[in-house]
């Protein structure tokens, strides 16, 4: 009887510990395993499907991120490991709080001040107008203020001048636009009460259609509805007839030249004297002057071996050719690093120098890429820089 009792302590004894042993190795070692596939950078009901297809668990984890909302930023295990289909495999989820560089919206005219938050999706939040000494309609401030990295649900809040305060004669100062674009100097001045009227003028030393001049000056007073010319940069010349060139030589006076011919003989056989009155210069700046005893429709030929004279002479009434006094060349060296951007933009790098109007790099940038080249130019240049379609710089190089 005893032996049957210590024959079955021993039987259950070794059914626990297989028991026990069974369960270790399924825990730890049993299973079918399987090979954890990538899934960063996939949405997560992709990534979700695909690991309970492969009969694994998941557990998702949210955090901030510039990837976009829903967007599996990290995962583990690694992509590759073997594991068996009870792990649990944890993915870490993106919350969607996309951040981008907000600009400096300071001075931009209010209607281009929008424009580009709805360009770059921003939100436009609370609008409010004070006295300013900015011309009315300027962004005076932001908030939040340039620069910052904020996500697109943010509003961004703006205060906008209404113009400096009348003075109690009711006059409107005339505001400064100088370097803004042609169409926020004409909202800017009819915004301030007064009319514009706009006038082009050739340079290049200038972006084209920059405000470059004000008549009156800003600063001053006008009556309300008083005109204000606004003087543009245009790289267009506008066609008029050249300029005849004027004569380096002093002027002459009133009173007769005495002009002594050698070689020129009357029937007396000596030296004839001419007096003559100065004439007026042509428009490529030559003197006429007749001689007696020479036909007026062309020179007097020249003596033929006849007359003794074998000796040629050398023709007259061409000037020789100046030799060619071409400036030599000079280099600019241009260097850019193009600021953080949410997406690539056109960057183009234009020089103006005497030879004219140059693109030297046109091409699409990142945000942080850096730019450097050397461009060559005569005399005096202008190099201009435009991302996006907008100007950003201008140097000049002497």
């Amino acid at each position: 009887m005893k032996k049957v009792i210590r024959l079955s302590l021993v039987l259950v004894l070794l059914a626990i510990l297989g028991s026990a042993g069974a369960v270790f190795y399924l825990v730890f070692f049993g299973g079918e395993s399987v090979v954890v596939p990538p899934m960063v950078g996939a949405s997560v009901l992709d990534a979700v499907d695909m690991v309970e297809r492969m009969g694994l668990q998941v557990r998702v984890d949210q955090e901030e991120s510039l990837e976009p909302r829903g967007t599996v930023i990290a995962q583990w295990p690694q992509s590759g490991v073997k594991v068996n289909s009870e792990k649990i495999i944890i993915l870490k989820v993106s919350k969607g709080g996309y951040k981008k560089a907000l600009p400096d919206l300071r001075g931009m005219e209010f209607s281009r001040a929008t424009a580009k938050l709805q360009e770059l999706e921003f939100l436009l939040g609370d609008v409010i107008r004070v006295v300013n000494d900015k011309p009315s309609g300027v962004v005076v401030a932001q908030n939040p203020a340039a620069p910052v990295m904020i996500s697109r649900t943010r509003p961004v809040s703006l205060l906008v001048s209404m113009g400096p305060e009348k003075s109690s004669s009711g006059r409107i100062v005339v505001p400064d636009v100088l370097g803004k674009d042609e169409e926020s100097a004409r909202k800017l001045v009819a915004q301030s009460g007064l009319s514009v009227s706009v006038e082009y003028v050739y340079t290049q030393s200038s972006p084209p259609g920059m405000a470059i001049s004000l008549k009156p000056k800003a600063g001053t007073s006008l009556p309300p509805g008083g005109n204000v010319t606004v003087k543009v940069s245009t790289m267009r010349q506008s066609a008029k007839p050249p300029r005849p060139v004027e004569d380096e030589r002093p002027a002459a006076s009133s009173a007769p030249m005495e002009i002594t011919v050698p070689g020129s003989t009357t029937q007396l056989g000596t030296q004839t004297t001419v007096s003559t009155q100065p004439s007026k210069p042509s428009s490529g700046g030559a003197r006429i002057v007749v001689v007696p005893g020479e036909d007026a429709s062309g020179p007097r030929p020249a003596p033929g071996p006849e007359d003794g004279q074998s000796q040629q002479k050398p023709a007259q009434g061409r000037p020789e050719t100046p030799p060619s006094t071409s400036e030599p060349g000079k280099t600019a060296k241009i260097r850019y690093q193009v600021p953080p951007l949410t997406k690539p933009l056109q960057l183009k790098i234009e020089i103006i120098d005497k030879k004219g109007a140059r693109t030297l790099v046109e091409k699409e940038v990142s945000g942080g890429e850096y730019v450097s080249l050397d461009g060559t130019y005569v005399g005096e240049a202008a190099v201009t820089i435009y991302l996006g379609g907008e100007f950003v710089w201008q140097d000049r190089y002497r």
